[in-house]
């Protein structure tokens, strides 16, 4: 029999993800790649200083902060978050391949 319970399991899984520095693998992705980063600024799980880090330097890097809202802006402002997602992609299909 298993000795411990999915508690401990999660709670680990967790300690992994909120203490990794995820600069390294930001800074190691190509410098053309495009990312669109959606935040809320009362998010008190993933600080928007963090956010703003990231996309700090990198011009193919755009953030979007959706004022007042928490750790999840699509479920809390969706409209915002579908409007910025097809906004950001219509950049893309401007362009050739």
């Amino acid at each position: 029999m298993v000795a411990h319970t999915m508690v401990p399991s999660t709670s680990s899984l967790w300690k992994v993800l909120y203490h990794h520095d995820w600069h390294g693998e930001a800074e190691a992705t190509a410098q053309t790649l495009p990312v669109l980063m959606l935040h809320g600024s009362a998010d008190l799980t993933a600080p928007l200083t963090e956010a703003q880090n990231l996309a700090k330097g990198r011009a193919t890097r755009e953030l979007h902060v959706r004022g007042g809202v928490d750790h999840h802006p699509w479920l809390r402002a969706p409209r915002d978050c579908l409007e910025h997602i097809e906004q950001w992609l219509s950049n893309f299909r401007e362009q050739p391949p």
